[in-house]
């Protein structure tokens, strides 16, 4: 106490000062950013609505001891009070920049949920991966306040350590899925009512939840992946795929006339053709099959939905069988399959 007894008058009307001029400069600022927020009207850019948060956050105790902080260099203090002061400036920074730093976190986990997450699935993935990284943070800032604060945290830290891996390895699974849906959503591979196939499964993705993804297959089950499992497969999405290749082999009855064999590739041309958004490119007799007479004809359909190609397919199909019935052309009892682009099916 002699030591602050001993400043002058001078300099207690100058920490005075700083005190008020640093307190008012913060309060002033806040009450400035919190009208303009009020009263604008036009959406505010990223930045700004960043600069806002960050603002609002900033909590009355870090004003204070800012301001007594910068009053106090006005002041002649002992190498003790200096010390204890200069810990107790410390705690209150570095508890502001906790609050700083988990607005970033909301912040940005709320700009990713807003643009790019479609499902409610999705957007608790973002919050609770968004919880997470908060707890860390956290506990990184108490961590460094202790150490700081001249507590031995070398004990807690090693004993941090170990419960976090025995933790990792008793939910290796689960954190691997959370981790695999932050991909997900991050990198955005699929969304939300994508059309996709896995392996053997396929389907439409209905959720992407924290552990697993639901496709809904053409068949109306609901195949659940796991997101980890998922992220280990080849994925193929067929999400605006606008056109697809169709290889229509078509099997002929032995002992048809070889001017009606030859109608085939012209009748086959003249229905694709007849639909607007197909490209036609060839049809040709190429094979005696064991059971038929084979023609293939490869035409590509711009559709960009599986329900528009198919319904556009069973119309040149009808074209074509209403055509060989009418010029009395048998279809073998056995014919070659029909085989087309891997778009073809799924929805």
């Amino acid at each position: 106490m002699q030591e602050l007894q001993s400043n002058t008058p001078t300099a207690w009307i100058t920490a005075l000062v700083t005190f008020a001029a640093v307190f008012s400069a913060f309060f002033l600022l806040k009450s400035f950013v919190a009208r303009r927020a009020k009263k604008s009207v036009v959406p505010p850019s990223h930045l700004q609505a960043l600069y806002r948060d960050l603002v609002k956050r900033t909590r009355l105790y870090f004003i204070i001891v800012t301001a007594l902080w910068a009053a106090s260099l006005a002041l002649t203090l002992s190498a003790h009070h200096e010390h204890i002061w200069n810990l107790v400036v410390m705690v209150g920074v570095l508890l502001q920049a906790g609050g700083w730093a988990g607005g970033l976190v909301l912040f940005w986990s709320d700009r990713i949920a807003e643009h790019r997450a479609a499902d409610a699935g999705t957007r608790m993935t973002i919050k609770v991966v968004a919880i997470a990284a908060r707890v860390l943070l956290w506990l990184i800032v108490l961590l460094v306040i202790l150490d700081n604060l001249g507590i031995n945290i070398t004990a807690l830290v090693t004993g941090l350590g170990i419960g976090g891996i025995a933790i990792a390895l008793a939910v290796q699974n689960i954190l691997g899925d959370l981790f695999a849906a932050l991909s997900i959503v991050l990198d955005k591979p699929f969304v939300v009512g994508d059309a996709i196939s896995v392996g053997d499964a396929s389907g439409a993705v209905e959720h992407i939840g924290l552990k697993s993804t639901r496709l809904r297959s053409d068949s109306g089950e609901l195949i659940i992946i796991s997101n980890g499992d998922l992220l280990k497969s080849r994925i193929r999405n067929f999400r605006g795929q606008e056109k697809r290749l169709v290889i229509l082999k078509l099997g002929i009855a032995y002992g048809t006339p070889p001017e009606k064999l030859a109608r085939v590739p012209e009748i086959i041309r003249a229905a694709a053709e007849k639909e607007k958004s197909v490209k036609f490119d060839r049809s040709n007799f190429t094979t005696f099959g064991m059971f038929a007479l084979v023609t293939e004809s490869v035409y590509s359909v711009y559709k960009s939905t599986y329900g528009e190609y198919m319904n556009a397919q069973q119309r040149i199909n009808l074209e074509i069988y209403k055509q060989l019935s009418a010029e009395e052309i048998e279809i073998a009892h056995q014919p070659a399959a029909v085989t087309s682009s891997p778009g073809d099916v799924v929805k």
